[in-house]
């Protein structure tokens, strides 16, 4: 299924299909389950969809539910966030203008924008970017980038015996929970 760049629909988009394209203009709620899903236009409500493989290289000005094998957000989310995967990358380009939620194997966060708060279980998380409020990580591998900017706490839960000291590039404002498993 592919809806092309010059294409405005304005009711709901409920697909089940092997590869689903939208380059257009959604008026509505997209529901999609494909193997992958790849989108590149616009959809003014929320944006759900299951798949092997997701691309968001477009906008969703509202809220996106996402669940894949491979998930890739390039583009920009005016609502909350809620993605569950194996491997996760929000690029230096991804815009969040709402809150964030992410579980997932390996999830690598680069220098793009989240507005909101943003909680994170994963397994092997590497962190970048600018978060506007706090951020708590459930992990067991954390990495923080150069350009990993939180303006709120940053606060990591984990099962392993942590110190700040050992992780390059660890905020000042980072606190460490060692639960016992």
């Amino acid at each position: 299924v592919q809806i092309n760049s010059g294409d405005t629909l304005s009711k709901n988009v409920i697909s089940a299909s092997q590869v689903l394209e939208v380059y257009g203009y959604l008026e509505d709620d997209l529901f999609a389950a494909a193997r992958n899903i790849t989108i590149g236009g616009v959809i003014t409500d929320d944006a759900i969809m299951a798949a092997e493989t997701i691309t968001l290289n477009g906008s969703v000005e509202d809220m996106t539910l996402a669940v894949g094998d491979s998930i890739r957000i390039n583009g920009e989310i005016q609502g909350d966030l809620f993605i569950a995967g194996n491997q996760i990358i929000l690029t230096h380009d991804a815009v969040i203008r709402g809150n964030v939620v992410i579980a997932g194997n390996e999830i690598l966060v680069e220098n793009g924008l989240i507005e909101g708060w943003c909680r994170i279980y994963g397994n092997d998380v590497t962190l970048g970017g600018t978060v506007r409020r706090y951020v708590e990580l459930y992990t067991n591998e954390i990495n923080f980038t150069e350009g990993y900017t939180p303006l709120g706490a940053t606060t990591i839960i984990t099962y392993r015996d942590l110190d700040a000291k050992s992780l390059p590039n660890a905020p000042q404002n980072l606190t460490i929970i060692v639960e016992e498993q």
